[in-house]
C-alpha cells in the first residue's frame, strides 16, 4: 500500500504551502480565506484535469487550494476533477466530477486538512478524527502534448495536433506518481515558433485571399489545421506530394490532422558478423527455448497491416560444411519458410557472403486477421571474420500508427515532422519568402504589423529562403 502524503503539513514544513513563490500574480489561491493551499507535481507524463465552464483544461502542475465552500480549485479558479468513489470500493474512472471537501454533516464544520496520496486518493480530515474519502485525482496523457495551447501559465487546452486526452489514474502505468513540489516551468504551446527573416525578404501570409507580408511571424496551427500567425493569416509555402517531393506551387501550408496510418513490414536489412570459429550445435532442430540448438540469435520488431507489432527472431546455426550457416526466422514464435524450406543456407568466402544477398519469404500468416506478411530479407551485410559475433544493425521497415510529436523548421524554411511511431524528419513543406523591387513602397495593413503590396513596390519574386537573394529563416521554439 502506498503511504498517504500529508501534503498540507509537508508543504508548510518545507516553506512551500500556498501559491506564493516569489512571483507577483493574481491567483485564486492567494486569497486570505482559502483552505489547504498545496503545490503538486507529477513524476511522469500525466496532466491534472480542471474544468473551465463546460470545457476541460490540463496542467502538469497542481497549484491547488479550496475556496470557503470547500471546492478545490487551481490558481485560475477552475475546479479540480476527480473520479468519484463507488459503493463497494474503487472509483468511477469513466466520469469526472468536481473535487469538493464538504462541511461535516453533523457538526457543519469544514475539514481541517486534506490528505492526498501518491496515487491521487483524496481524503478530507475533520477534527473528530474521521476521514472522508472524496475521490481520486484524474490524470490525462496526450499523444502529442507539445501541441497543447496555453490557456494561462501552465494551464493548457487541447488542439487537433495534441490529440484527445487519455484519462487514467496515477496508479496506472504511463501516467506518473503525484508528489508535493514546486511547479516547474512548462510551456503549453511547445509546437509554436517565432519566425524571423534574417536578410532580405518577407513571409507571405494569406488573409482570406489577400496577401500580407511580414518579416516576423508567430508560427502556430489553427482549428482547421492550417499554419497561421497570431492574426490567423495562413502561412504560404510549397507543400509535398504523396512521395514527399515538393510541389512548386504556392499554397496554404497545413499539418496532417489524422494519424499516420500503419504500414506493414515488407523488408528487413540484417547486418552482422558471424564467428568463423563456431562449431555445429549439439542438438537439432532449432528450438527457441534451447540455446543448444543454435549458435547465435538476434531479434527485431515488425508490424502487420493493422500496425500491430510482432517479434521476429533470427537464429543462426553453424552447418557441418565449412563456411556454411543456416538461417532460421521465427515470427510470433512460428518458423517462417522461403520457397517451402524452413531455413536458408548462407555461404561465405573470404569472410564475405557468397550466397544470394536477398531472401524472399513465403507469405507469413498471422492469427489476428491482418494481411499475410510478404517479407524480403536483405542479408548482404552479413560477414564472417575473426571478430566474434557482432550486430551492426537489424532494420525493418513498417511502423504502427503515429501522430505528430515534434516539429522543426530549418533556416531554409523546411518544415519537418517527427511522429510518435518513430518516423522522424519527414518533410511537410517549405516556407516561401517574397522580395520586392521597392520594398519601401509596401503599405502597412490595418493590423499595423504586416504589409500589403502597392503598385510602387513592384511585382514580388517568390522563392524559398536562401534563393534568389532572399534571406534565411530563424525559427525559435516557444
Amino acid at each position: 500500500m502506498v503511504r498517504n502524503l500529508h501534503l498540507a503539513i509537508l508543504l508548510a514544513a518545507a516553506g512551500l504551502a500556498g501559491c506564493g513563490d516569489g512571483e507577483v500574480r493574481v491567483s485564486a489561491c492567494s486569497a486570505p480565506d482559502v483552505l489547504f493551499p498545496v503545490d503538486l507535481v507529477i513524476d511522469g507524463p500525466g496532466f491534472f484535469i480542471t474544468k473551465a465552464g463546460g470545457e476541460l483544461r490540463y496542467s502538469p502542475t497542481g497549484r491547488f487550494c479550496a475556496d470557503p465552500s470547500g471546492r478545490v480549485i487551481n490558481e485560475l479558479g477552475q475546479p479540480v476533477q476527480v473520479f468519484s468513489p463507488v459503493p463497494g470500493g474503487g472509483f468511477n474512472n469513466g466520469q469526472l466530477s468536481d473535487l469538493v471537501a464538504p462541511a461535516d454533516e453533523s457538526t457543519g464544520e469544514m475539514p481541517v486538512d486534506l490528505m492526498i496520496s501518491t496515487t491521487g486518493v483524496v481524503e478530507a480530515v475533520y477534527t473528530a478524527g474521521s476521514n472522508v474519502l472524496l475521490g481520486e485525482l484524474a490524470l490525462a496523457t496526450f499523444t502529442s502534448p507539445q501541441n497543447l495551447v496555453a490557456e494561462s501559465g501552465t494551464v493548457c487546452r487541447v488542439t487537433l495536433l495534441s490529440g484527445v486526452a487519455s484519462r487514467g489514474e496515477a496508479s496506472e502505468v504511463g501516467f506518473g506518481a503525484i508528489r508535493p513540489g514546486t511547479p516547474v516551468p512548462f510551456t503549453c504551446d511547445q509546437g509554436r515558433f517565432d519566425l524571423q527573416v534574417v536578410g532580405e525578404g518577407y513571409f507571405v501570409l494569406n488573409n482570406a485571399g489577400i496577401a500580407h507580408y511580414a518579416t516576423r511571424a508567430v508560427f502556430g496551427v489553427d482549428a482547421q489545421s492550417y499554419y497561421v500567425d497570431d492574426h490567423g493569416y495562413r502561412i504560404s509555402g510549397y507543400a509535398v506530394d504523396a512521395n514527399g517531393v515538393l510541389i512548386l506551387a504556392v499554397t496554404d501550408l497545413a499539418v496532417p490532422t489524422g494519424p499516420m496510418p500503419p504500414a506493414a513490414t515488407s523488408s528487413i536489412a540484417v547486418a552482422l558478423n558471424l564467428d568463423p570459429a563456431a562449431v555445429q550445435p549439439p542438438v537439432s532442430p532449432v528450438d527457441p527455448d534451447s540455446s543448444l540448438t543454435y549458435n547465435f540469435s538476434t531479434d527485431a520488431t515488425i508490424f502487420d497491416s493493422f500496425g500491430v507489432a510482432h517479434p521476429a527472431v533470427f537464429y543462426f546455426v553453424k552447418a557441418a560444411a565449412v563456411d556454411t550457416w543456416e538461417l532460421h526466422l521465427f515470427v510470433d514464435g512460428v518458423p517462417a519458410s522461403a520457397g517451402g524450406s524452413p531455413f536458408q543456407v548462407l555461404g561465405f568466402s573470404g569472410g564475405t557472403l557468397s550466397s544470394p544477398g536477398s531472401i524472399g519469404y513465403d507469405p507469413i500468416v498471422l492469427d489476428n486477421g491482418a494481411t499475410d506478411l510478404a517479407v524480403t530479407l536483405d542479408v548482404a551485410g552479413l560477414t564472417q571474420i575473426g571478430a566474434g559475433y557482432a550486430v551492426v544493425g537489424v532494420v525493418p521497415d513498417g511502423y504502427t500508427e503515429g501522430r505528430v510529436s515534434a516539429t522543426s523548421i530549418s533556416t531554409a524554411g523546411e518544415i519537418r515532422l517527427d511522429y510518435s511511431n518513430g518516423r522522424s524528419g519527414l518533410l511537410l513543406g517549405q516556407i516561401v519568402l517574397a522580395r520586392f523591387p521597392a520594398p519601401g513602397a509596401l503599405v502597412r495593413s490595418n493590423d499595423r504589423e504586416t504589409y500589403v503590396s502597392s503598385p510602387g513596390a513592384g511585382a514580388p519574386t517568390i522563392d524559398v529562403p536562401g534563393a534568389a537573394g532572399l534571406g534565411d529563416v530563424a525559427a525559435t521554439p516557444r
